[in-house]
């Protein structure tokens, strides 16, 4: 048997140790349709070891959602408070 790592190296020689962790840490990789996000894990030879999008949760977005029309301020605080012709 072959650990994960291994097995990704193999299928995808032009990959960086970097990338593979981070697919593993986005839950980009699969095996047997079950997302694996331990490199050291064992792997069957028979086993289905596939790469596919992330899996992980977009960003919360900023800001409050008040439902009065206020706009949510993604800006510094001084960009908003700068003084004309001053």
């Amino acid at each position: 048997m072959a650990t994960l790592a291994e097995r990704l190296r193999t299928h995808f020689p032009e990959a960086s140790g970097r990338s593979i962790k981070q697919w593993l840490a986005a839950g980009r990789v699969r095996v047997n349709g079950t997302v694996a996000r331990d490199a050291r894990a064992e792997v069957a030879r028979g086993d289905k070891v596939t790469l596919g999008p992330p899996t992980v949760a977009p960003r919360a977005r900023r800001g409050s959602r008040s439902g009065s029309g206020s706009s949510t301020r993604t800006r510094p605080c001084s960009w908003w408070t700068s003084r004309r012709g001053s």
